[in-house]
C-alpha cells in the first residue's frame, strides 16, 4: 500500500494522483457490488445488492482493498459462481478457459469508486470489456434459439425425414419374414376361410388378418401383395356395376377338402330343427354380442357349444342371420345383438311409462296404417325412413317401435302386410336416402281404404293436411 494513505475500512483503491484524498463512505452502506459476468450495456442497472464487508482475503493480506472487491472467494481467489471457471462455458463464449491464476490487478476490470460508481479514467476499455460482455450475451441469445430450433424444429424435421415411408415399412417386414415366410403367411389366411366356408372377400380377409396379428403394413396391403404371387392366388376384381367394390381372393388350385361356400344371406333354413331349439334354449339368458351377425357367430364358436360343433363357422354364420330374419330369436338392440325376449322385456315398463308421459304407442298394423296415412298427409312428398319414428313421435305424440311388430329393423315392417301393398318405398339419385310415399288408393284393399277414410276424416278437423292428402288421392 502507498505510503501516505491510511487504510479505511470504506475505502477502495483507485487509479489517480497518489497525494488524492479518499472520499468518506456514507455510514448506512459499506460497499455495492454488481456482477459483471453478463453485463447489461445500455439497458437500465439491474437491482443492486447490498453485502457487508467479509473478513480479508488469506491470499493477500497486505490488501485489504482486496476483499471488498472480490466477496467470499474460492480456493484460487475467484468468485466460485462465476460461470467462466467452467472451461466448456468458456469456450461457448470464445474466452481462454481460467487456469486458476488471478489476472493482474486492474487489468480488464473497471474501477469503482466508494459508492460503487464508475471513476471518470479508463472507460473506454471498461466500456470494450463491457461491450464485449454484451457481445458474448447477443452471441448467447442468437445461438440460444437456434439451438432450439436445432433440438425442437430441426428435430422434428429430422424424425419426419427420418420417419420411413409405408413403403419403407412394408419392405423392412417383407425382408424381415422372407419370401417363403411371406407366402406362407399369405396361404394360412386364405386357408382359414376356405375351411371356415367363408367366401374370401377382401373384407374378410382383411378381418383374419387383424385376428392374427400381422403387422399394419401388410394389412394395408395385403390385396397388392396376393397379388404378386399368381402362381398360388387369384385376385379378382369386382364386376362393374355390381353391389360390392371389394375383391375377392381365391386359391389358383382349390383344396380337395373344400366342401364349398356358405351363402351367408340365404333366406334357405337347412339346419336341423334340434339345432334350432338348442340356439334357443342357449339364447335364453342375459347375452350381448359385439361385432355383427360374424362378430356373434365367432363368440359361439368360440364358447365350444355341442349343438354347434359339427357346423364351419360360415354355417354359424348362416344360422346368425335366419335367427335375425326369419326366427326372431336376436334382434339389433344398441348397436348389439341380443335375445329377442330380454330386450323386450327390458323396454316393456319403460315404454309404458314414457307412454303416459309422451304418447301412446302404436299397437298393431291397422294402427300404423292409420298413422302413416296421417303423416303422409301432412307430408305429400313422403317421410324419409330414419326420420319416420322421430317425425311420428313429434308431430303425433305416438311411440313407433319395429320390435313389437317381431321386426329388428324398421324397413322390415314394410315387407309385411298390409303396409307392403299400401307404401311404397323410393330410394333417391344418391342411393342413401329412402322414402316412405303412399301407393295407389285405387289398389288398396277395403279394409284398407276405411282406414284411409278414417285417417282423412281425423285429420279434417286440423287443415290443410287432409285437403293436401285428398288432392292427392284424387290424383291417382
Amino acid at each position: 500500500m502507498p505510503q501516505g494513505f491510511p487504510y479505511q475500512g470504506g475505502g477502495q483503491w483507485v487509479d489517480g494522483s497518489p497525494g488524492a484524498a479518499l472520499t468518506a463512505p456514507q455510514p448506512e452502506q459499506e460497499m455495492v457490488f454488481q456482477w459483471v459476468d453478463a453485463p447489461s450495456y445500455g439497458r437500465a442497472a439491474p437491482q443492486q445488492h447490498y453485502l457487508q464487508q467479509p473478513p480479508p482475503s488469506p491470499y493477500f493480506p497486505m490488501e485489504p482493498h482486496r476483499a471488498l472487491e472480490t466477496p467470499q472467494l474460492g480456493p484460487h481467489g475467484f468468485d466460485p459462481r462465476s460461470p467462466y471457471l467452467d472451461p466448456h462455458f468458456a469456450a461457448s463464449q470464445g474466452r481462454p478457459a481460467m487456469d486458476g491464476s488471478y489476472p493482474p490487478f486492474g487489468q480488464h476490470a473497471p474501477s469503482r469508486g466508494p459508492m460503487g460508481g464508475r471513476v471518470q479514467g479508463n472507460t473506454r476499455g471498461a466500456r470494450g470489456g463491457q461491450g464485449g460482455g454484451d457481445d458474448g450475451k447477443s452471441r448467447s441469445k442468437q445461438t440460444q434459439p437456434s439451438t432450439r430450433q436445432a433440438n425442437e424444429g430441426g428435430g422434428g424435421g429430422n424424425r419426419r425425414s427420418a420417419e420411413p415411408s409405408a413403403e419403407q415399412q412394408l419392405a423392412s417386414v417383407l425382408e424381415s419374414m422372407g419370401t417363403e415366410g411371406v407366402r406362407e403367411m399369405l396361404v394360412s389366411i386364405l386357408e382359414s376361410l376356405y375351411e371356415d366356408r367363408i367366401k374370401p372377400m377382401a373384407n374378410y380377409v382383411k378381418g383374419r388378418l387383424k385376428e392374427r396379428s400381422i403387422a399394419e403394413p401388410i394389412v394395408k396391403s395385403f390385396v397388392d401383395l396376393y397379388t404378386q404371387h399368381p402362381d398360388l392366388f387369384i385376385v379378382q376384381q369386382p364386376a362393374p356395376g355390381s353391389q360390392t367394390d371389394e375383391a375377392t381372393i381365391f386359391f389358383v388350385k382349390e383344396p380337395e377338402w373344400f366342401k364349398g361356400w356358405v351363402d351367408i344371406d340365404a333366406p334357405d333354413d337347412p339346419y336341423d330343427e334340434k339345432i334350432w331349439e338348442e340356439l334357443a334354449k342357449f339364447l335364453d339368458g342375459e347375452h350381448t354380442f359385439a361385432g355383427g351377425r360374424y362378430g356373434m357367430a365367432r363368440e359361439l364358436t368360440q364358447r365350444k357349444l355341442s349343438f354347434l360343433e359339427p357346423l364351419s363357422l360360415g354355417e354359424v354364420c348362416h344360422m346368425v342371420q335366419l335367427a335375425i330374419q326369419h326366427r326372431k330369436l336376436i334382434v339389433y338392440h344398441r348397436k348389439m345383438l341380443k335375445p329377442i325376449q330380454t330386450v323386450l322385456c327390458q323396454l316393456s315398463p319403460g315404454e309404458g311409462a314414457a307412454g303416459d308421459a309422451e304418447g301412446e304407442d302404436i299397437k298393431d298394423m291397422d294402427d300404423l296404417c292409420t298413422v302413416l296415412f296421417k303423416m303422409l298427409g301432412r307430408h305429400p312428398q313422403g317421410i324419409r325412413l330414419c326420420r319416420m319414428k322421430q317425425m311420428i313421435k313429434h308431430e303425433l305424440s305416438r311411440n313407433l317401435s319395429e320390435m313389437a311388430f317381431q321386426c329388428t329393423k324398421l324397413i322390415e315392417l314394410f315387407n309385411q302386410e298390409p303396409l307392403s301393398t299400401t307404401f311404397v318405398l323410393d330410394t333417391e339419385t344418391d342411393g342413401k336416402s329412402i322414402y316412405v310415399r303412399m301407393g295407389r288408393p285405387d289398389n288398396f284393399s277395403d279394409h284398407v281404404k276405411h282406414l284411409l277414410a278414417t285417417a282423412n276424416s281425423t285429420e279434417g278437423k286440423q287443415p290443410p293436411p287432409s285437403t293436401d292428402l285428398l288432392r292427392r288421392a284424387e290424383v291417382f
